[in-house]
């Protein structure tokens, strides 16, 4: 079955899909995915959505889970989230799966999640007072058996457990804020108040949020695995190895790996040019790290 066809008339297959997911073994491990689809080509119907869920959750297995972001922003644009209705505004794959049999939704004004499997009765007790703070999706997900991250047509700048991290081991440039929220729960709509770690807009003045340095830094220190499909790549990574080294390198050297000018932010995560970097780092703050993470 052709799932992706290219510009160049290059086609990838259900085949395709499913032989590049083997190379991370992804059977019994707590997924999260975040992807742009449109990566590698133009999606060839709804049937081909449906294989690429399908194909994951055959390679996840009924021991592992899968969860995909639904996030909606709904309370930043003033508008009432309600977990049957709310639009996903982040992608297809989001969008669709909140349609499937076997799917939950989690209740979050912000960040709501699709997810199956095994793990779907501790998942949806996500606490929708916080964004990223404690019983925050963030914060369950990482203490699942074997979370992992999966990232497909895309760099590690869509990412969003990097905020949990940012506020877990207090990032300087962000602080806690609290958002009234309206939820609507059995046609009822209240209103809440919830917490989110939001960026300090001086300290952004001259750089923009960018993992390009960290994607560099992951691949020297053989974190982080990689497949191609197609003219783009799949990207992942042991979700308790990518906390420790961003933990590492925001307390140790956050200007060099966790920023960028406005420049570099363009061609890594907009151009997707997630190799912009590599092979490219100062040998000396290799080193530094490596010790560090022993």
């Amino acid at each position: 079955m052709i799932l992706f066809k290219a510009d160049n008339n290059q086609v990838i297959s259900d085949v395709d899909f499913r032989k590049s997911l083997e190379k991370f073994n992804l059977s019994g491990k707590s997924v999260i995915l975040f992807s742009r689809l449109f990566s590698f080509g133009r999606i060839q119907g709804v049937h081909a959505v449906q294989k690429i869920v399908e194909i994951l959750q055959e390679c996840i297995g009924e021991q592992g889970s899968l969860s995909i972001p639904c996030y909606t922003f709904s309370s930043y644009k003033d508008l009432v989230f309600d977990v049957n209705e709310s639009k996903c505004v982040v992608g297809v794959l989001g969008e669709f799966s909140r349609h499937l049999p076997g799917f939950i939704r989690t209740t979050h004004p912000i960040y709501s999640h699709n997810c199956w499997g095994k793990y779907n009765d501790i998942l949806i007790k996500q606490k929708y007072t916080t964004c990223f703070g404690k019983n925050s999706f963030y914060d369950l997900f990482s203490g699942l058996p074997e979370p992992y991250i999966l990232v497909l047509g895309v760099g590690l700048n869509t990412i969003t457990n990097v905020h949990y991290y940012d506020q877990k081991f207090s990032a300087n440039s962000r602080f806690l804020k609290k958002f009234i929220a309206k939820i609507r729960v059995n046609g009822v709509i209240n209103e809440i108040e919830f917490d989110s770690f939001v960026r300090k807009e001086n300290f952004y003045k001259d750089k923009v949020p960018c993992l390009a340095n960290l994607d560099a830094l992951a691949t020297d220190l053989k974190i982080i695995k990689r497949s191609k499909l197609g003219e783009n790549w799949l990207h992942g990574v042991n979700e308790k190895d990518f906390q420790k080294i961003y933990q590492t390198c925001l307390n140790q050297d956050p200007e060099y790996y966790l920023y960028s000018s406005q420049a570099s932010y363009l061609e890594y995560s907009e151009k997707n040019i997630f190799d912009l970097f590599h092979g490219s780092l100062e040998p000396q703050k290799i080193e530094q790290i490596k010790f560090l993470l022993k």
